[in-house]
C-alpha cells in the first residue's frame, strides 16, 4: 500500500510540474469529425447552476423536488420495498452511488427521503447498463451525481418548509476568488406523529427524525486549477416501544420492548483540477467518511457498527494521438469498521420470500476489520472515422478481505451518420462486493466471492437537445456468482440471472421557441429471473414488472404560475404468496406464516396520478415560491404485498392476510424565501 501511495504521489506531483495553459477542465467526452464535433478544448468547470435536465427532474411531480424521487420516471427504474431504485432487473443492493467524484455509499434517510438539497445540485446522471471503465464495485446502476460550486455572489439566505421539513441555506463571496455556501435541512415529522400513544401495539416515545447537511467552498487558484472542499452528513434518529399486543409480537416475543434507530454519518473531501498546455486534465480527491450505525431492540439485541473509510482517487485525460483520447485512473481506499452485535440472525437472499428470524438462538460477536482496496482503470477514446467511435477500457480491482483479483474489459462503439443521430453498442463485465452481513465472520462467509454480471445494451436514437429527442434501447444482463443460503456456511455462491428488456424514450424539450412546456414520456418491457443452481429452480425476480409506462409534463402558463403532471402504470409484480399459517416451533400457542412457491403471483396492476403547482411572486421585494402538490391525485388503492395479520385465537383453519397499500390521496404545500 505504501509503495503504491509513493507512485500515486510521484505521478501526481511529476504533472502538476507541467507548463498550464490558461483552460479549464471539462470531464466530458473529446470527439472529433463531421459527426462528432470539433476536437474538445477542455476547461476548468464552475458548475453554479443545475443543467436542464436536472431541474426537469427536480420538478417532477409527487417527488418534493427530490432527484432521488423524480428518477422513478425514467425508464427502467422501479422502487423497492425498501424505497430504494431497483434498475433494469436489479436489486436496489447492485447499485452505485458517487458524489463529486467519489464513492458516497447509500444516499438515503431510514425514511425514503434522499440527502441531497435540490438547490446544491449541478448535474445528475443514471448510467443504467454498461458502463464505462471509471466505474467499480457495481453491477446494478450507476447514479453519478455532481453538486454545484458556490455563486461568487453577495451574501444570500433561502429559506424553505414543508410539511415533513425545513431548512435554510447561506452562500456568497468571501473574497475574489473564493466563495462558500452551506445548507441545513430537518424534519418536521413531530407535528404530524403524537408520542406516548399506543398504535397496532406501538408506542412511539421519540418521534422519527432526520437531518442533513451539505456545504462547500472552492478556491480558484488561478485559470487552469482549482481547490474544492466540501461536507455532506445525515443523521435518523427514531425510538418506540413495541408492546405484547403488536402484531409483530404475535410472532415473535423477543420483539417487545425498546425500539431505537440512530444512524448518521459525515464526508469530508478535497479536490484539485488541473488542466496542461497538451490538454491533458487532472483531478485528485481525497474522501474520508465516518459512520455510525446503533440499533437496540427488544429482550436486549442490538448491533452496533462504526467505520472510518479513507479514498484516495484520481483520474489523468490526455490526447495520446490526433484520434486517440486516453484516461487513467487509479483509486485507493482502506476502511477500518468495528461492530459487536448480540441479535438473532436469520441468513437471507433474494430466494427467501421472508428473511425475519422467528427461531430463539441468538448469534453475538464482537470484532474490528480492516480492508485495503485497490482500483485501476484505462479507457482509450478512438475516433476510427468521422462517424464511428470505439471506446474500449479496462477496470482491475483487488482487496485484502475478499483476495478476488479481477481485471473487467469494457468497450463501446459509437456511429452517427449526423451529429444528432446515433447507434450504439456497449458491454462489458462488472462485479460488487456481498453485502456487509453476507461476509462477515460468524453470520456470513468470509470466503465469498464477488456477485459478478455480464451487460450488453443495443441503443438507437437522436439527441440533439433542441426540440424533440427519441431512443430505443435493448439489453441483457446475464448475472452469475450470486448468493444463496446454506446450513454450514451461511451463504454460498451458487446462484446465477438474467434481466432482459426494451425502453422507449420520447423526450421534449424546451425550446427558446416555445418553453411553455416539457415533458417525456417513457415506456419498457422487462424481465427478470433468478436461478438456485442447488435446487435447479428458476424463478421470477422480486418485484420483476414486466410492463411500465411513466408519461411526465409540465406547462408553465405565465412567468410565475408553472403546472406538472405524472402518470405511472405498471402492471403487477411479482411476489410470494402466503398459502397459510401452521404452528410456530419456536414458541408455543403462536403461529407462523407459511409461503408458496418463490414469486409464483403477480401483484394487481399499479396506476398513480401526481399533481404539482407553483407559483412564483416576491415579499418585501425578496423572491419566494408557493409549492403545491398533491400525491396520488385519484386515491388509486395500489396494493404493494400481503402480510400475515395475527391476532389472538387464530387457527390453522382461521387466519388473516392483509393486503399493504400505498398511501391514498396526500397533500403537501411549501414556502420558499430568499432574503
Amino acid at each position: 500500500m505504501k509503495a503504491i501511495v509513493f507512485v500515486f504521489l510521484l505521478f501526481t506531483i511529476h504533472l502538476s510540474q507541467a507548463e498550464a495553459l490558461k483552460i479549464i477542465i471539462n470531464d466530458g467526452t473529446a470527439t472529433g469529425g463531421d459527426a462528432f464535433g470539433e476536437q474538445e478544448v477542455y476547461k476548468i468547470e464552475h458548475p453554479t447552476f443545475a443543467t436542464e435536465e436536472t431541474k426537469k427532474l427536480l420538478e417532477v411531480a409527487g417527488a418534493g423536488g427530490d432527484p432521488m424521487a423524480a428518477v422513478y420516471s425514467l425508464p427502467g427504474v422501479l422502487s423497492s420495498g425498501d424505497g430504494e431504485p431497483a434498475v433494469r432487473g436489479s436489486s436496489p443492493e447492485d447499485n452505485s452511488y458517487v458524489v463529486d467524484f467519489l464513492p458516497a455509499g447509500n444516499v438515503y434517510h431510514a425514511f425514503g427521503f434522499s440527502i441531497f438539497s435540490k438547490d446544491l445540485l449541478a448535474d445528475f446522471s443514471l448510467l443504467p447498463a454498461s458502463y464505462p471503465a471509471q466505474y467499480g464495485n457495481v453491477t446494478g446502476a450507476v447514479f453519478d451525481i455532481t453538486t454545484r460550486d458556490p455563486r461568487p455572489q453577495e451574501w444570500e439566505f433561502t429559506w424553505e418548509s414543508t410539511l415533513i421539513r425545513y431548512g435554510f441555506a447561506v452562500e456568497g463571496e468571501i473574497k475574489p476568488g473564493h466563495s462558500a455556501y452551506f445548507s441545513y435541512r430537518h424534519s418536521l415529522l413531530d407535528l404530524l406523529i403524537e408520542t406516548g400513544e399506543e398504535e397496532d401495539g406501538e408506542i412511539i416515545t421519540e418521534v422519527p427524525a432526520f437531518q442533513d447537511y451539505q456545504g462547500k467552498y472552492t478556491w480558484d487558484i488561478n485559470r487552469d486549477s482549482k481547490l474544492t472542499v466540501s461536507l455532506l452528513g445525515a443523521g435518523d434518529d427514531y425510538k418506540a416501544e413495541i408492546t405484547a399486543n403488536s402484531p409483530e409480537a404475535l410472532i415473535d416475543p423477543d420483539v417487545v420492548g425498546r425500539q431505537e434507530l440512530d444512524s448518521r454519518f459525515d464526508r469530508q473531501t478535497i479536490t484539485w483540477d488541473k488542466v496542461y498546455e497538451n490538454n491533458a486534465v487532472l483531478k485528485v480527491a481525497l474522501g474520508l467518511y465516518q459512520q455510525n450505525f446503533d440499533l437496540g431492540l427488544g429482550a436486549n439485541q442490538f448491533l452496533n457498527v462504526k467505520a472510518d473509510n479513507t479514498t484516495l482517487r484520481s483520474r489523468y485525460g490526455f490526447d495520446a494521438a490526433e484520434r486517440h483520447r486516453v484516461t487513467v485512473g487509479v483509486s485507493l481506499g482502506q476502511s477500518k469498521t468495528s461492530y459487536g452485535y448480540d441479535l438473532k440472525v436469520s441468513p437471507c437472499t433474494d430466494f427467501e420470500p421472508d428473511c425475519e428470524p422467528a427461531a430463539t438462538d441468538r448469534a453475538q460477536d464482537q470484532e474490528s476489520v480492516s480492508t485495503d482496496t485497490y482500483e485501476l482503470f484505462l479507457q482509450d477514446e478512438w475516433r476510427l472515422t468521422n462517424k464511428i467511435k470505439a471506446t474500449a477500457g479496462l477496470n482491475a480491482s483487488d482487496d485484502d478481505y475478499l483476495k478476488e483479483r479481477l481485471v473487467e474489459p469494457r468497450l463501446a462503439l459509437e456511429w452517427r451518420n449526423r451529429p444528432s443521430r446515433y447507434l450504439k453498442f456497449a458491454t462489458g463485465q462488472y462485479h460488487r462486493s456481498p453485502n456487509e452481513e453476507q461476509a462477515v465472520r460468524g453470520i456470513g462467509n468470509p470466503d465469498l466471492k464477488n456477485f459478478k454480471a455480464n451487460h450488453y445494451t443495443l441503443a438507437y436514437g437522436e439527441d440533439d437537445k433542441k426540440n424533440w429527442d427519441w431512443s430505443t434501447d435493448l439489453y441483457y444482463k446475464e448475472l452469475y456468482d450470486l448468493a444463496i443460503t446454506d446450513d454450514t456456511l451461511n451463504y454460498v455462491n451458487q446462484a446465477e440471472g438474467e434481466a432482459y428488456g426494451i425502453e422507449l424514450l420520447l423526450n421534449k424539450h424546451r425550446t427558446q421557441a416555445n418553453d411553455k412546456w416539457y415533458g417525456w414520456l417513457a415506456l419498457s418491457w422487462s424481465r427478470s429471473e433468478r436461478t438456485n443452481l442447488v435446487t435447479n429452480k428458476t424463478t421470477a425476480f422480486t418485484g420483476d414488472t414486466p410492463i411500465v409506462l411513466n408519461a411526465v409534463y409540465n406547462y408553465k402558463f405565465t412567468p410565475r404560475w408553472n403546472l406538472g403532471l405524472n402518470y405511472t402504470y405498471r402492471t403487477g409484480a411479482a411476489y410470494t404468496p402466503i398459502t397459510g399459517i401452521e404452528p410456530n416451533p419456536s414458541y408455543a400457542g403462536l403461529f407462523q406464516p407459511v409461503y408458496g412457491e418463490l414469486n409464483s403471483r403477480r401483484l394487481p396492476d399499479y396506476q398513480r396520478l401526481d399533481l404539482r403547482t407553483e407559483y412564483k411572486f416576491r415579499i418585501f421585494d425578496n423572491e419566494a415560491a408557493l409549492i403545491f402538490e398533491v400525491l396520488n391525485v385519484l386515491n388509486n388503492d395500489n396494493i404493494t404485498g400481503e402480510s400475515y395479520a395475527p391476532k389472538a385465537g387464530d387457527t390453522v383453519n382461521n387466519f388473516t392476510i392483509e393486503r399493504e397499500k400505498e398511501f391514498g390521496s396526500f397533500q403537501s404545500i411549501g414556502l420558499r424565501v430568499t432574503f
